[in-house]
């Protein structure tokens, strides 16, 4: 027996402490009890442990950059020589363009701001860093300890605009580009934040090569390469993908990334934080094994694996109390795995994250801040009427848009001609879109048959689509003359929305779906909320209103229901689920075997004000009705539950007393 490839492990732990000169004795108090404990408690496919955190320093002896001030015993040694005797792969995490301690040796290799200030921090994509100090030095650490792999933190979402001499004199060689823009209104800033994120992919594309040219059996992550924050095509040799998800708000964050990273096409999974530190104390705590089971449900349903994050102490040793607890963890996830592992998620709804839109809205190059709020909202308002979702980018589209029976925009600003006339292809051909938010929906108003009150221009678009949230686009209302608040009636109830909106009227053959009025009374001007129309052999489904920042900020009932009775109104969701609106459904498949899987989303998980509990309610008498060509010789339930099922006319139903956290309905 071998130890594991990467893409073979399904649950993990990953250590680190970001050693600095606090340091002093590193490894006084580790040893190998105390890692065998771990395995024999958690029983994870893999560990991950610390090797370089963000201040640059080394939790090894290292000969290429700077070690920690003093070393007790080979802390690295005695990690890899327990999980090495256990045959468990181990990993290393590596801080890669957050390195302050490279930075201070060579500051020719910062990141300079527009300003002509270096940063401290983040070492510049064009300097030396990657060939002088990254490369040898993680070829000095496989070489030293035969470590199996590295899972690269302080990547992507450390990368900033980068004005270095160094940075600056490729720019202008390669783009030909004299005057260097500073600022979102200087001539060509696109293209330079453009350079800024290819010139990541340069670096990323570098080392990964020069790693595996080397070491061929060295596997490597990035830490939200490629993920939701990265949204493209993978164009660099990871080996697999990884992202650590807000520990705060981490199941909402977990249900959202997951369904991007899901699509991607390579080996993947999310690492949860087994504590919090809070913004009102500045303190950590621990979760608790519910808490963390949950957050693990939202990738394991979807095929991809869990890791937890668990800090090392500042000497490189671990505690041991917390472990039986992360042993209920690994449990949790173990029992599920031979029904959910490497599972083929079976299309129904794409959220489209466009990667020309998230690129033309940028805040900075590549970690979003404001721009997923509406495409959060609505995959939220999605998954809450218990549809099953998954995320998409343009390359996506290209490869097999019509796998998708339902495509959703959500309230985008920005989309390619390309796009645009694949998307028209698409419902001609069968596919129902819905576009949503006045933006998104102007692309398709005369095929969707609606005509706006007042067309925006390409100047309004470009100010609207940069307002990514109520605050900001009130800063903008009286100058457009645009009118942010509306209250929304559907199926006899109001519900007020501070959002953009415009006025419409559809033309014959168009149905109007809910009402916009002034007021919190269904009388005076009114327009329609959303409109639909067949087309084709498809549907154009368009919400002349936002409302995805309202929902993942400000949830109303009505606004999920206003979700759910549009997509419903022109597709038939494989599975539907009664009983309650506190589930998530993804379904997949393995060989012959259908698979159904429900989360229970009840509780305080996304609230600011409740950090950790040990309590998820468990909900009740859920019936789901599958739609089934034949009847099914065996129905079960994993972990194992009495299941009542009955099959007639194409349609299962299955009966679910209880739902506790994280069940999956096996059906043959």
């Amino acid at each position: 027996m071998s130890r594991k490839r990467r893409e073979d492990c399904f649950f993990g732990i990953h250590f680190d402490f970001h050693a600095g000169e606090d340091c002093t004795a590193i490894g006084t108090n580790t040893d190998e009890e105390q890692i065998q404990y771990l395995l024999d408690t958690v029983k994870p496919d893999f560990v991950q442990c610390d090797s370089k955190g963000h201040p640059g320093i080394t939790s090894f002896e290292t000969q290429v950059g700077t070690s920690a001030p003093g070393f007790a015993r080979d802390n690295l040694k005695i990690w890899r020589d327990v999980t090495a005797r256990a045959e468990v792969p181990l990993f290393l995490h590596y801080s890669g363009v957050f390195d302050m301690a490279a930075i201070k040796a060579h500051p020719e290799w910062a990141v300079v701001d527009a300003e002509g200030a270096a940063r401290s921090d983040f070492t510049s994509t064009k300097g030396g860093y990657a060939g002088e100090l990254l490369v040898p030095q993680l070829e000095e650490v496989i070489n030293k300890y035969d470590v199996d792999g590295v899972w690269v933190d302080g990547e992507a979402w450390a990368v900033v605009p980068d004005y270095s001499p160094a940075f600056l004199r490729a720019f202008t060689a390669d783009t030909g580009i004299e005057t260097v823009p500073k600022t979102p209104k200087d001539p060509d800033y696109q293209a330079y934040m453009d350079y800024v994120r290819e010139s990541f992919r340069q670096y990323l594309r570098f080392y990964t090569r020069e790693l595996h040219r080397r070491h061929p059996g060295f596997q490597i992550a990035s830490n939200w390469a490629f993920s939701s924050y990265m949204p493209e095509k993978v164009s660099a040799d990871v080996d697999y993908l990884s992202a650590d998800y807000n520990p705060i708000d981490s199941y909402n964050t977990a249900r959202f990334e997951s369904r991007y990273l899901a699509t991607q096409g390579k080996p993947w999974d999310i690492m949860g934080w087994s504590f919090i530190v809070s913004p009102v104390e500045n303190i950590p705590s621990t979760k608790s094994a519910c808490q963390i089971q949950r957050e693990a449900a939202a990738p394991l349903s979807l095929g991809g694996g869990f890791q937890v994050y668990t800090q090392q102490n500042r000497d490189g040793s671990l505690e041991k109390w917390m472990l039986p607890m992360l042993g209920e963890v690994g449990r949790f996830c173990q029992e599920r795995k031979e029904k959910c592992f490497r599972a083929e998620n079976v299309p129904q709804i794409a959220v489209f994250l466009s990667t020309y839109n998230y690129y033309k809205i940028f805040r900075r190059p590549l970690f979003p801040e404001k721009e997923y709020i509406a495409a959060r909202g609505i995959t939220q308002a999605l998954l809450d009427n218990q549809l099953s979702v998954q995320l998409i980018s343009e390359h996506h589209l290209r490869e097999d848009l019509m796998r998708y029976p339902v495509l959703v925009l959500p309230e985008l600003a920005w989309l390619e001609e390309e796009t645009v006339s694949m998307l028209k292809c698409y419902v001609a051909q069968g596919g129902h879109l819905v576009a949503a938010g006045p933006l998104a929906a102007q692309y398709f108003k005369d095929e969707a048959g609606a005509s706006m009150e007042h067309p925006f221009t390409e100047a309004e678009r470009k100010v609207l689509g940069n307002c990514l949230s109520i605050e900001e686009l009130e800063q903008m209302e009286e100058s457009l003359g645009v009118t942010t608040k509306r209250y929304l009636k559907v199926n006899g109830w109001m519900t007020g929305l501070h959002s953009l909106s415009c006025a419409v009227t559809p033309l014959e053959g168009t149905q109007a779906v809910g009402r916009l009025y002034e007021g919190n009374a269904a009388k005076g001007a009114s327009y329609p909320a959303a409109t639909v129309r067949r087309a084709g052999k498809g549907s154009y489904t368009c919400i002349w209103v936002n409302t995805g920042e309202k929902y993942l900020l400000a949830q109303r009932f009505l606004v999920r229901d206003f979700w759910g009775d549009l997509v419903k109104e022109v597709f038939k969701p494989m599975v539907r689920v009664t009983g309650s609106h506190l589930v998530d459904v993804n379904i997949s498949r393995k060989g012959e075997e259908l698979l159904v899987h429900l989360i229970n989303t009840s509780g305080a998980h996304g609230s600011e004000h409740t950090y950790i509990y040990d309590e998820i309610t468990p909900l009740g008498n859920l019936e789901l009705a599958v739609d089934l060509k034949g009847c099914p010789s065996r129905v079960e339930a994993v972990p194992a539950q009495p299941v009542e099922w009955d099959w007639s006319e194409g349609v299962l139903h299955i009966s679910v007393s209880s739902l506790d956290i994280y069940t999956i309905l096996s059906i043959c």
